[in-house]
């Protein structure tokens, strides 16, 4: 166990590594073919026992070598390397990581029980004096819950044109999330992992990264309605269901039950919430669902609506129904009264002046 969260550990530290590039930049959302080899780089872990390295993931080109440089806390002994793909890279005894195809592969270095990984990504170089190859993705950052499933879609682009490329793809992480040949995530976990998509079309290549976030899919009861103000007079139809994930289900509303904040202001009945008079309420939510209780609680704001008669000359020109704390729209076009026959000097006065009823 012991282990396990010191592996755990240097997974998220890998997933979290920002990528410099030794002579140039790039982004998680498009990423060009680089002017040469890049790695990421962090300052050594205070560990009382482990291994940590300088470098948890690496962008080598075809053809590049890297030493790896693990530091070793509390332990003695020699270290051993594997690469999980040898295709793509190999490791000799002493830490030198060979890149030899387009791909990326983990590369795991262990002693005894302690062990850490190292993420090596394997891109081509550009034609001399051709446009980089670029590669973007449809998503640079993700939120997924556990269960459901993505497809993430690579483009590949040279000199504006789109082009038809292979692609490959690796996930920092798998006990957190897998990813197919042909870009499906599978969210197992909670927790946060880098996708390395590379992209290849002829003899060049280009990558781009994807940070993905795990979310645990946790049932919760939610509104199904959108309104958080309640008139009074027109009650609104409650209505709500169950979340677990991106997967909604009704809930049947004879199975829920409500508590008004201040039943002087809003009252529910018959699965609707009745305004009393102007004010707020919190209303909470009960439901029992298969012999479980969910419960939400939503704010409302209880209104008044009033009638507005506008009078010039003694004579009624416009009604219209207000609600409190609102200005009554026709007074932002008053001025056009002044034009009809039925105005009067008094479409000259402030709008109280206009005001001859105000009536709940």
């Amino acid at each position: 166990m012991k282990n396990l969260c010191k592996n755990l550990l240097l997974l998220s530290l890998l997933a979290l590594m920002p990528l410099t590039s030794c002579q140039g930049n790039t982004s998680s959302s498009t990423s060009s073919t680089l002017p040469g080899s890049s790695v990421s780089s962090s300052s050594s872990l205070s560990e009382e026992t482990g291994i940590t390295l300088t470098e948890y993931r690496l962008t080598l080109y075809i053809g590049d070598t890297y030493t790896l440089t693990p530091t070793l806390h509390g332990l003695s002994g020699s270290v051993t390397y594997l690469s999980k793909n040898t295709a793509i890279c190999s490791v000799d005894a002493g830490g030198v990581i060979s890149a030899l195809s387009l791909g990326t592969t983990i590369v795991k270095i262990s002693l005894g029980d302690w062990s850490a990984l190292c993420q090596v990504s394997v891109i081509a170089k550009s034609n001399d004096g051709a446009s980089a190859l670029t590669l973007s993705l449809s998503d640079s950052d993700i939120t997924l819950y556990q269960g459901e499933s993505y497809v993430l879609a690579p483009t590949l682009r040279k000199d504006g044109a789109t082009l038809e490329g292979s692609y490959s793809y690796a996930s920092s992480d798998e006990t957190f999330l897998s990813i197919s040949s042909s870009g499906v995530m599978t969210p197992l976990k909670e927790g946060k992992v880098t996708i390395t998509v590379i992209g290849a079309y002829e003899k060049e290549s280009a990558f781009a990264l994807c940070e993905v976030s795990i979310l645990e899919a946790k049932t919760s009861l939610v509104e199904a309605y959108a309104d958080r103000e309640v008139v009074v007079g027109t009650p609104l139809a409650l209505s709500y269901c169950l979340q677990k994930g991106n997967v909604i289900t009704p809930v049947a509303a004879g199975i829920v039950t409500y508590v008004s904040s201040d039943t002087s202001i809003g009252k529910t009945r018959a699965g609707k919430l009745n305004g009393i008079q102007k004010g707020t309420i919190t209303l909470t939510a009960t439901a029992l669902v298969d012999g479980t209780s969910y419960t939400c609680v939503t704010n409302f704001r209880i209104r008044e609506s009033y009638t507005v008669n506008f009078v010039v000359d003694g004579a009624t020109v416009y009604s219209e129904k207000v609600l409190d704390g609102d200005a009554p729209k026709y007074g932002e076009s008053r001025l056009l009264l002044a034009t009809s026959s039925n105005a009067g000097t008094l479409v000259r006065e402030p709008l109280a002046a206009w005001l001859k009823a105000i009536s709940p």
